[in-house]
This record gives structure tokens, C-alpha cells and sequence, in this order.
């Protein structure tokens, strides 16, 4: 059991704070969103709203895990470096190098995946949506906002990556939070004033606007200090960061197929209504397993640093707390759920039906709480700079991909759920944790992912 006096400490912890408003902001904010997305659009609109936000989501092609090596490779260069009142790294030249050579690539990187995505989301969202009816539903416009500034945030990731490497995760997540707010103060006005289907876009640029203006005043000085000195020119991406992110990227591209095909799949199968039940759903789903992750993604960089230092103990000790608070908030965030949806009917609100009924909700809670687990402990593994879950990954994706589309196309949302939740919660999650179990041991003892494989 957690020491009561030790929890309070945590839960005062600054990082955690602004972590869970980050993270709690977008539930909050949801409700207001939900209230006027119910009020100002159609049930058809509503569908093609979270179908644009789930095809944007397709940003991890694009990106294929770059970030999170990022806060990796840069949180076991910190071990040698420290940083100043106005963000300036001091310390050991050579690791000061390495920080500016990762942080060079990684601005190359994306600001080619940046431009790809613009080209691809659009062509390839406009196909897709073409295919379908519009039902008098003008969305090229809207969808081509979308895209370019859903294109335009991709450049801000390698930014954000390396301020939680560098243990800033107090300045990541008021990035986060300032553009959350900005965003949907956007969304809400443009709802609110009849801009239908534009808001997604309007929000997005807003979003991208205001964050940019956080990050690049209140961190100039690191950012212009590791773009302007002479940077490692000997890191080897293919020797060093790739054998990382093609693990990680592959995972990611994944858990796409995993977290995000539920709406478009709805789309095809029953139309933008049942799209728009599935997408709502799913978002409140996903804000509770978002503010429950805060408690383990707040120690990656730290479980770096343990792990650089090889102090074990320490290392499993914030891992089994940050798991504990994080498992334990999906838990409650599910039970308050259900709560709210079995209320909802007697209020006499319409928003009651755009939302899948409870007994269908609850296969995406259940998957949710098993995804919980699974992420708690792919978080302490890839401290480790490796990525042992990828097979595991990619084997649940088609498994998750395969199983849902044909439950859809044949039992509609329930058989879709019901997929979902048996392939996650009794294949994926005790195979994941035995890796887990086998895996851990190998690293202690030096070994990297690829000759622990």
C-alpha cells in the first residue's frame, strides 16, 4: 500500500498538477463540446466532426515514434547536463553536443514528415469521404483546414519532446494545457457562432498558434542554444536511434489500427450517425485513460535517469506507484461513467442519444482499463531505450483490425466492442505482461532489445 503523507506529497507535485489539468482540461472541456455539438449539429454532422479527428490521428505515419526516442535519447544525455535560469544546457561539452545533434535531426525530420502529411491527408481524406453521401454536407473546405493545420502541428512535437527529456515536464504540460485552452475556447466560439464543420480547423490553428507562441518564449534560450552551437555530428541515426524508433514507430502505427479504425469503420459500414454515437463515445473513454496515464508518463524521463544511474530500486519503485495511481484512476474514471450515462436518460436531454448504450460502452471501458495496464508497463520498458512490445504491437493490430471490422460489418457496434475487448483483454494483456515478467531481468543485466530477442 501507497504511505498516505507520501500520496499527498505526490499529488501536490507541480508535474502532476499541471499533468492532470492537461490531461482533466480536455475532459472538462468535452462536456461543453458535447453540449454543443448536440445542440448546434446534426446527428450527420456530428459524424464527419470525430471522423475528421480520428483521420487526423494518422499523424503517427508520419512521425513513426521519432518523438518518444527523442525523450528518450535526451533524458540519458541529462545525466551530464543541467539547465540554467533561462534554459541554457551547461555542463559536459559532449553531451551538450549530442543534445543539439538529436535536436538538429530531429527538426529535419519533421519538417519533411510535416509536409508529407499535408499532401497525403488531404488526397487521401477526400477519397474517403467522397466515397460516401455527403447528405448535403459540405466538408472539402473544412477538411482541407484540418489537414494543413493538423500539418502544421506535427513541427511543434520535436519541440515539446525535448523539454520532457530534459525533465521539464512542469513546462511541457503547461504547453499542453495553453493550447487546450486556446483550442477550445476556438471550438466552442466557432460552434456557438454556426460554423458547423470549420470549427475542427478553426481550433487546430488556434491551437498551433498560441502553443508555438509558449514554446518559443518561454524556452528561446534552449532552443536557440542547441540549434546554434556545433552539434555531434558522429550520432548515428541508423546505429543508435533507429533500432529504437522502428520498434516504436511500428507500435505506434499499430495502435492506430487499435485505437483509432473504430469511427471511420462505423462510417463506411453505418453512416455518419453511427459514426458520430462511436466517436463520442470513444472520446470520453479515451479522456480517462488519458488522465490516468499522466501518473506513469510524468516518470519517463525520470525512469531514464535511474536507469543511466542503474539504481534498480528506485527504478521499480516509482514504476509500481506511478502504475498503482494510474490503474487506479482508469477505475474510477469508468465506475463515474457509468454513473453518468445511467443517469443521463432521466434528465430528458437529447444528448443521452448520441452516445452508444451502456451495455455497449461498457466493451470499450473494459478494453480500456486492460490498455491501461499494457501502457504502464511499455512505459518502464521503453525507459530502457528499447522496445520489446513491438511484435506483441503489431500482432494486436491485426488481430484488433481484423476482428472488429468483420464484428462490424456483421453484428454493427456491439460485435465491433465485443471484438475488441476479447482480443485485448484475453490475448494482448497476458501476453504483454509476461514479456514484461521475462524481459526486465535481461535489461538489468546490460542487454539490449535486440540480443535480449
Amino acid at each position: 500500500m501507497l504511505d498516505l503523507r507520501h500520496l499527498v506529497r505526490r499529488l501536490c507535485n507541480p508535474t502532476i498538477l499541471l499533468g492532470m489539468a492537461s490531461k482533466i482540461w480536455p475532459a472538462v472541456a468535452g462536456l461543453m463540446t458535447l453540449y454543443l455539438i448536440t445542440s448546434k449539429f446534426s446527428p450527420v454532422q456530428q459524424g464527419y466532426h470525430v471522423t475528421f479527428q480520428n483521420l487526423v490521428s494518422m499523424s503517427v505515419f508520419f512521425e513513426l515514434g521519432l518523438s518518444q526516442v527523442v525523450v528518450q535519447f535526451v533524458s540519458h544525455e541529462m545525466v551530464d547536463v543541467r539547465l540554467g535560469r533561462l534554459g541554457k544546457p551547461a555542463g559536459n561539452p559532449q553531451a551538450i553536443a549530442r543534445l543539439a545533434g538529436i535536436a538538429h535531426f530531429a527538426s529535419r525530420w519533421f519538417l519533411v514528415a510535416s509536409v508529407a502529411m499535408a499532401v497525403l491527408l488531404t488526397l487521401g481524406g477526400s477519397l474517403f469521404f467522397s466515397s460516401q453521401p455527403s447528405e448535403n454536407i459540405h466538408w472539402t473546405g473544412p477538411w482541407l483546414l484540418v489537414s494543413l493545420a493538423a500539418s502544421v502541428d506535427l513541427l511543434l512535437l520535436p519541440s515539446e519532446a525535448l523539454l520532457q527529456g530534459c525533465d521539464r515536464f512542469v513546462d511541457a504540460y503547461t504547453y499542453r494545457l495553453g493550447r487546450n485552452v486556446a483550442g477550445s475556447i476556438a471550438l466552442w466560439t466557432t460552434m456557438a457562432s454556426g460554423g458547423g464543420l470549420w470549427s475542427a480547423g478553426v481550433a487546430l490553428c488556434v491551437s498551433c498558434v498560441v502553443g508555438a507562441t509558449i514554446l518559443f518564449s518561454r524556452h528561446r534560450g534552449l532552443f536557440l542554444t542547441l540549434m546554434r552551437c556545433a552539434h555531434d555530428r558522429s550520432i548515428d541515426w541508423k546505429r543508435e536511434m533507429l533500432p529504437l524508433q522502428w520498434r516504436i514507430g511500428l507500435s505506434w502505427l499499430s495502435g492506430y489500427f487499435i485505437f483509432s479504425m473504430f469511427t471511420p469503420l462505423a462510417f463506411h459500414f453505418q453512416g455518419a450517425v453511427a459514426a458520430g454515437k462511436v466517436g463520442l463515445t470513444l472520446s470520453l473513454v479515451n479522456m480517462i485513460s488519458a488522465i490516468s496515464m499522466t501518473w506513469s508518463e510524468s516518470r519517463q524521463s525520470r525512469f531514464g535517469t535511474l536507469i543511466a544511474s542503474r539504481r534498480w530500486r528506485e527504478l521499480d519503485q516509482a514504476a509500481i506507484q506511478g502504475g498503482f495511481l494510474s490503474i487506479g484512476t482508469a477505475v474510477l474514471g469508468a465506475c463515474a461513467l457509468f454513473v453518468l450515462m445511467a443517469l443521463l436518460p432521466y434528465t430528458g436531454l437529447t444528448i443521452a442519444s448520441r452516445f452508444l448504450p451502456p451495455e455497449h460502452m461498457a466493451f470499450f471501458v473494459g478494453t480500456m482499463l486492460s490498455n491501461c495496464v499494457i501502457f504502464v508497463e511499455a512505459v518502464y520498458l521503453r525507459a530502457h531505450k528499447a522496445e520489446p512490445f513491438v511484435w506483441l504491437s503489431v500482432g494486436n493490430a491485426v488481430l484488433v483490425a481484423s476482428t472488429i471490422t468483420i464484428g462490424e460489418a456483421f453484428y454493427g457496434t456491439v460485435g465491433m466492442g465485443l471484438a475488441y475487448f476479447l482480443s485485448t483483454a484475453l490475448v494482448i494483456l497476458p501476453i504483454g505482461t509476461m514479456i514484461m515478467m521475462r524481459f526486465r531481468g535481461a535489461y538489468r543485466h546490460g542487454m539490449t532489445a535486440t540480443a535480449a530477442e
